[in-house]
């Protein structure tokens, strides 16, 4: 895996911290371009294994408002279809 995806996961894992800072406290701006340039599919890839290997929550979970797991995981495999044509 590209080492620019390790530091990106490692760094929201960080962020898990419950006093840590959270994505409220950025504007959009600058939560896109502070990202890292990585390949996409890598990116997508990844997120897609960290999803299926999760056993906390159920595919109706919200992963924000009014976002649950099944829809974001749809979102993710919709995305790596177009990347693989």
């Amino acid at each position: 895996m590209n080492a620019n995806i390790k530091q990106l996961f490692a760094e929201a894992d960080r962020n898990r911290d419950p006093g840590g800072p959270r994505v409220k406290d950025y504007s959009k701006e600058v939560l896109e371009s502070s990202r890292p340039q990585i390949v996409a599919y890598e990116a997508v890839d990844f997120c897609l294994r960290q999803l299926y290997a999760d056993r906390r929550h159920k595919l109706d979970d919200e992963v924000a408002h009014r976002l649950t797991y099944e829809e974001l995981i749809g979102a993710l495999l919709a995305a790596r279809d177009e990347l693989e044509r």
